[in-house]
């Protein structure tokens, strides 16, 4: 099924504290996209 994948980097990850990410990238997602991403960086063909 499509999705739509976020990733965030974030400076610091601590127990207790109030996580402030930045830089957000999306990106098409979902179970064939990125099986579709892997082969393609593997060097097969889509």
């Amino acid at each position: 099924m499509p999705a739509v994948d976020l990733a965030t980097p974030a400076k610091s990850v601590q127990p207790g504290h109030k996580i402030r990410t930045f830089g957000e990238r999306y990106d098409a997602g979902g179970g064939g996209i990125n099986v579709a991403r892997v082969i393609s960086e593997l060097g097969g063909k889509r």
